[in-house]
């Protein structure tokens, strides 16, 4: 940050006997910029630090001046002295020892002379920060002094070399009033695109939310939630480093009723079953998903969709619900490819953030999208002939790649892992259990998120998400390269360590249920 007056002065230069005469003296100024730190003010939590899945989503900060909108930049802003353009840049600043993230916007230079001069921090969120500023230089005869001041909102006052704006804010969050009933639904299918991808040719994720009211839609809540189960989706690889590939709509859906509740009324008409189970109107999502303009009717892209609904409920629960791989058009043309063609519906709780995170990458990223088979198991349960028949049904298709049924490593989908030596040390094997029972099922790791809530997913696991994702992104002109997906998977640090602990946070949970495949010839005609 520049924010101290520097004066350079050119020397005295004397010529010959006569009396010294001094040259003009050039003056140089450093620029200033407005810094700007924020708080949770009830917790103090740093509202933006980007690991802080109740913080502000950055992507969607930027400030308004002169005209021009400046989105956030990439870098991260740390040289003191170093001049950059005019930008809205990451940066940290220290209080007492501790660090808290930053946003500054500036590089304004005195001699510019910025007269009541004014910017917008747009919030992403509907809200904002009002700065009106002066920096110019004032002169008294040859010596200059620069005058600088800051006004936030149109009160608070900054003067000084310190441009610092410290902010705290109670952002909103989903509130759960049984009585509370919405009459307002004129915000209810209005579409919020979220992101668009950059190349490709676009896969699409559609979230949305069940049991959130007018109010929550209208102060911001339903959006941030729908953020932070987005974010979550993307928050394991290969996903994180494959997000541009990805188109994400978000759909405002307004129901009656906050929460789940007796005697409430929903407009996905989520309800829970036994244990973990979610159950909804599946028919309602799908009608939902008709208001994104690039899908309605597009079979070929809602073939490949996968539903996020968000429950805005506090319990420990969540399912997927898939239909394929069956045409969406007519329920009964089989869909080519090996990779796990087919839409889905998943629905996620949460108890806390960490909680929606383990759900929306167990049931969407996992279930919903790569077509993953849970890895529990139980011992002493075996699993029946009809079970292993209808995963050997579908395994060719593309589906359940992460469990084997052959009691044979050979002749598993992962074998190659296990005997390169580019995976020694890492958590691969072959292991038995999985899909709830303890014998005569495998899969490839000790751990991993379809079992635990650490590990990450598992190298079979990622290479089937790279698949699908690398192929709807690129069209039938893509095959799957192993070793080009080794080295994704080297530089992308993907490789848990091998651990057989028995300890993990889920032990303590019940396991979330497995996938429900649907008949398509039943539900989801329009």
């Amino acid at each position: 940050m520049r924010y101290l007056l520097s004066l350079c002065a050119l020397s005295l230069v004397l010529t010959g006997c006569a009396e010294p005469e001094q040259e003009p003296v050039i003056w140089d100024f450093n620029n200033y910029e407005v810094v700007f730190t924020m708080v949770d003010a009830q917790t103090g939590a740093d509202l933006l630090d980007e690991d802080n899945p109740s913080g502000v989503w950055l992507g969607d900060v930027a400030v308004i001046y002169d005209g021009r909108r400046y989105a956030l930049a990439d870098d991260l802003h740390k040289a003191a002295n170093m001049p950059k353009p005019l930008g809205l840049r990451r940066t940290t600043v220290d209080d007492g020892g501790v660090v808290r993230h930053a946003l500054s916007f500036g590089e304004f230079s005195p001699s510019d002379d910025h007269r009541d001069e004014r910017f917008t921090m747009d919030w992403g969120d509907g809200t904002q920060t009002e700065i009106a500023f002066d920096c110019y230089v004032a002169w008294n005869g040859n010596t200059p002094k620069v005058n600088t001041r800051v006004s936030v909102d149109g009160s608070e006052r900054i003067s000084g070399d310190i441009w610092r704006v410290d902010l705290k804010r109670t952002l909103p969050q989903p509130t759960f009033d049984a009585g509370y009933k919405s009459a307002d639904y004129s915000a209810d299918g209005s579409v919020v695109v979220l992101q668009r991808a950059t190349e490709g040719r676009g896969i699409d994720i559609v979230v949305m939310g069940d049991g959130y009211s007018d109010r929550l839609v209208a102060n911001g809540a339903y959006l941030r939630k729908m953020r932070e189960a987005v974010d979550a989706f993307f928050s394991e690889e290969p996903y994180r480093s494959l997000r541009h590939l990805f188109n994400v709509f978000a759909v405002n859906v307004v129901s009656e009723s906050e929460g789940i509740h007796d005697g409430g009324s929903t407009a996905l008409g989520v309800g829970f079953g036994e244990s973990t189970v979610v159950t909804g109107d599946y028919d309602a999502c799908y009608g939902y998903v008709w208001q994104v303009d690039e899908l309605a009717g597009n079979f070929d892209r809602i073939n490949e969709l996968v539903i996020l609904v968000v429950v805005n409920h506090i319990r420990w629960a969540g399912t997927c619900y898939m239909w394929g791989p069956y045409s969406m058009a007519d329920g009964v043309t089989m869909l080519d490819g090996d990779y796990g063609r087919g839409f889905s519906i998943t629905y996620s709780c949460y108890v806390d953030a960490s909680d929606l995170r383990y759900t929306i990458v167990h049931e969407a990223a996992g279930h919903g999208f790569a077509k993953l088979a849970d890895e529990y198991f139980t011992v002493g349960e075996t699993i029946p002939e009809q079970t292993r028949a209808y995963y050997a049904q579908l395994q060719p298709y593309g589906y359940y790649r992460n469990i084997d049924m052959s009691g044979d490593v050979v002749a598993s989908s992962w074998y190659r892992y296990t005997v390169d030596p580019r995976y020694a040390g890492t958590d691969v094997g072959y292991f038995e259990g999985g899909s709830y029972y303890g014998t005569g099922v495998w899969r490839s790791s000790w751990q991993s998120l379809m079992l635990y809530t650490e590990g990450g997913f598992n190298a079979i696991s990622r290479e089937t998400a790279y698949r699908r994702i690398l192929r709807l992104a690129y069209g039938a002109s893509w095959q799957f390269d192993y070793e080009e997906f080794v080295g994704f998977d080297m530089d992308h640090n993907t490789l848990p360590l091998a651990s057989h602990s028995a300890s993990s946070p889920l032990r303590n949970r019940e396991p979330l249920p497995p996938p429900v495949m649907m008949d398509r010839t039943c539900v989801l005609r329009r």
